[in-house]
């Protein structure tokens, strides 16, 4: 089998649920993927938080990599910081949420990823697993196309 698609990166605020969907993603297909939280779309999303002025040539490492922007309902993140004793991360659940879907679009436009190399999800409402299951069945669609 050759995969034509086989990163995946999980991107999202903190506390969203890339470290629980992760594991998972590996559990479901041992060894078949490369999959890390942290990607593309937050290296964008926070160099324009934090001001800082890098620019990514990625057209040729985008074709390889399907990206998942993991979302999380205010009232549930705020929940899980407090659980987790999360520090301060100097931006409001807002502005970081927005800065998100300002990479995402950024990731469409500049990179020209198609629409199907993206997932979104919403952690307040789908499992680690469930998230995890579509992803797997998303590679294996995009990987069996010609």
């Amino acid at each position: 089998m050759k995969l034509k698609v086989f990163n995946i990166e999980l991107d999202g605020i903190d506390k969203c649920g890339k470290d629980s969907v992760r594991p998972y993603v590996f559990y479901l297909e041992p060894g078949k993927y490369l999959c890390r939280a942290r990607g593309l779309i937050s290296q964008i999303a926070y160099a324009k938080l934090y001001k800082r002025n890098i620019e990514w040539d990625g057209a040729d490492y985008a074709k390889n990599t399907l990206f998942v922007l993991l979302e999380v309902d205010k009232h549930d993140w705020e929940i899980r910081c407090k659980l987790t004793n999360e520090p301060n991360a100097g931006f409001t659940y807002e502005e970081m949420t927005q800065a998100f879907k300002l990479a995402l679009y950024e990731l469409k436009e500049r990179f020209d990823v198609p629409e199907n190399h993206i997932l979104v999800f919403n952690t307040s409402e789908y499992t680690p697993y469930t998230i995890a299951d579509e992803i797997k069945t998303h590679l294996e669609y995009l990987n069996n196309q010609n």
